[in-house]
């Protein structure tokens, strides 16, 4: 009897100590948190910093977040939370919280790092930017050894850190903080290297080793294609040590077509025809970029016998980023003056009305024309912080596409972003590429919107439903005209009137993607299915009339696309976009798995409970990230659960 007395009082003994190093360790724990929170504060202050262009204050204030995060991380090491670390379910708090401190400290040192080499610049970033047209392979190869690598490094281990906390048994405000700053990390540390990896790569790029030439498409996105709009003018730009020469711009009508042509494999054959391979026209039909340089590179080789080092691919918004930089030039021979402001609507609209006529040789060669006039007034006079800004904005806003045949060169570029790829990247996918079928230059007029919404299931699965909005603001009762059309024989599809838009639109979702359904304005479609880069896709053809809205319906269950468990997990949804002329509008709305609500969000996503959502500009590419839980003691619980339903041994 007195041995089952003791039990009592022994138990509560134990909770007697758990309860007094609880109390103890309260101050060291408030101290953290308070360091924690200022270390988060002064980062956000630095990425204001980082993205104003000012890194001296960048610089200040990462060093501001390093010594808070230092801080924070001594008051975790207190000797009272070292013991209740030893102590199960209490241990896990204390051990996360002195490993997110740590890790928040390499992340200030990786700023600190970058900041101070970027400062130590003749003229900071602007240094990196191209001068007296040559690109300054020298500074760039020393930032890549130095400062990227050391910062690359910290935040590499900063990552090992954040995956070294284990959620199971931690409070609800550390494990939110360890997976915000997982996402952060996620987005961060691979920009790290891939600015690391495409610094190395630009001298081999810009021909240090050798002449390099690169066959400039300029595109025109009234009349879309997959990659951005039809092929209508092109250069070569040819790079010897940094050295930039760009030869003039010609009609694409300039170059031959082939009728050798190899048959195109597999998908790509199948989704566009064989005759992609031997038209220069034609070759840039498909969303993914390296695709569609790849098919110029070939045709290249086949219509000239000698070979290029790569494709860039520059759409008219990229010139209006190039006149920011340097002011209005005149372009004479299209009897105008090219702004900022102007130069999309003149390339794309404006200059088929001024010189209407099929045959009209001003005509064909506007965006040409134009392409040539900005980019050697860029050259030759562009300032270098507003050049690397306007030449930055062009990239990661996809109307400046990179592409090279040597394979680590492609690999830095495709790690950037500056490669377009159109390819999964792991979670949930979803995307609208279109080509123009009328052969008219209507998608000038053309707004699109799309809207995704999401319901996650149990075992990473989840049911979707997307909408495709297309509205022609093109003028109702137009005359016929060579910019609205009708084109005329010859083009497959409906007989169209002017101003009317035919598209052929391919519809892309996640690998695992089962179609239960397509509707146009609500009522039923059939639409033809293939797969592409490991995607599955959905095509369909659309007639817009002037003036009209059209919607585009789709339903779908989708398999793996989130990853946990029953306590909870993280969601991930990449939307890719073309470069349109109207800004492409987007919303997304999430719902979390039953019994989770959702904790932490990527920027730009609002929640409210068991609902994510996130709207703006769909532009080259959003990635959204959201992670979801059952609340503290329910996640214990199933935890544990989980844990016991698990066979100790295997018969």
């Amino acid at each position: 009897m007195t041995r089952h007395r003791r039990w009592p009082r022994i138990l509560g003994g134990v909770i007697l100590v758990l309860v007094a190093l609880a109390l103890f360790s309260i101050p060291s724990a408030l101290s953290a948190r308070r360091s924690m929170l200022s270390g988060r504060d002064a980062l956000a202050r630095a990425q204001n910093g980082l993205a104003a262009g000012d890194f001296e204050q960048a610089n200040a204030a990462f060093t501001e977040a390093r010594a808070s995060f230092e801080s924070a991380s001594r008051s975790a090491s207190n000797l009272v939370l070292r013991i209740e670390g030893w102590v199960p379910l209490l241990g896990s708090t204390p051990d996360a919280l002195r490993d997110l401190a740590a890790a928040g400290e390499q992340v200030a040192t990786a700023g600190v790092t970058v900041t101070n080499g970027i400062s130590a610049l003749p003229d900071g970033l602007a240094s990196l930017a191209p001068k007296d047209r040559r690109i300054p392979i020298g500074t760039i190869e020393t930032l890549a050894a130095g400062p990227v690598s050391e910062a690359r490094s910290n935040l590499e281990q900063a990552q090992r850190l954040v995956d070294s906390i284990h959620g199971a048994f931690v409070l609800g405000p550390v494990s939110e903080a360890t997976l915000m700053l997982r996402d952060k990390l996620e987005r961060v540390l691979p920009l790290a290297r891939s600015a690391e990896a495409l610094l190395e790569a630009l001298p081999e790029f810009a021909g240090k080793d050798g002449v390099k030439r690169y066959f400039v498409a300029a595109q025109n996105p009234a009349e879309l294609r997959g990659s951005g709009g039809f092929l209508g003018a092109w250069s070569l730009l040819t790079l010897k040590d940094g050295r930039i020469n760009l030869a003039r711009f010609r009609d694409i009508g300039t170059l031959p077509d082939t009728y050798t042509i190899p048959p195109a494999m597999g998908e790509t054959a199948y989704l566009y025809g064989n005759g992609i391979t031997g038209s220069w026209k034609l070759t840039n039909q498909m969303p993914d970029a390296p695709t569609a340089a790849g098919l110029i590179e070939d045709l290249w080789k086949r219509t000239h016998r000698s070979e290029l080092n790569g494709v860039v691919f520059v759409d008219p918004q990229a010139l209006a980023y190039l006149l920011e930089a340097t002011g209005p030039v005149d372009a004479p021979s299209l009897g105008t003056t090219l702004t900022a402001g102007n130069v999309v609507s003149f390339v794309t609209n404006k200059a088929y009305f001024v010189f209407e006529g099929s045959a009209s040789t001003e005509r064909k060669l506007a965006l040409g024309l134009a392409a040539e006039a900005v980019w050697r007034q860029f050259l030759d006079s562009a300032p270098t912080k507003q050049g690397l800004d306007a030449l930055i904005k062009a990239a990661s806003g996809g109307y400046l596409v990179l592409h090279s045949t040597d394979p680590l060169v492609e690999q830095a570029l495709a790690a950037t972003g500056a490669a377009g790829e159109w390819r999964p990247a792991g979670g949930d996918f979803f995307g609208v590429s279109v080509n123009n079928g009328a052969g008219n230059k209507v998608d000038f007029y053309m707004h699109r919107d799309v809207r995704y919404e999401v319901v996650l299931g149990e075992d990473g699965a989840a049911n979707a439903g997307a909408q495709v909005v297309f509205t022609n603001d093109a003028p109702a009762g137009a005359p016929p005209s060579y910019a609205l059309g009708p084109y005329g024989p010859g083009v497959q599809g409906p007989k169209l009137e002017p101003g009317e838009n035919y598209s052929i639109v391919q519809t892309y979702c996640a690998p695992v993607c089962d179609l239960n359904g397509a509707t146009l304005d609500d009522k039923p479609m059939d639409v033809g299915e293939a797969t592409e880069q490991g995607l599955t896709l959905f095509v369909s053809a659309v007639t817009v009339q002037p003036q009209q809205t059209r919607t585009l319906g789709y339903s779908f269950s989708l398999g793996k696309v989130w990853e946990g468990g029953r306590g909870g997990g993280t969601y991930r949804l990449r939307m890719l976009g073309q470069p349109t002329i109207k800004r492409t509008t987007a919303s997304v709305s999430i719902e979390a798995p039953h019994d989770t609500r959702f904790t932490w969000a990527s920027e730009g996503v609002q929640i409210a409970g068991s609902t994510a959502t996130w709207s703006g500009d769909l532009g080259k590419r959003v990635d959204l990230m959201v992670g979801f839980s059952q609340p503290f003691l329910p996640r214990m619980w199933t935890r544990v659960t989980d844990f016991l339903g698990k066979p100790v041994i295997k018969l």
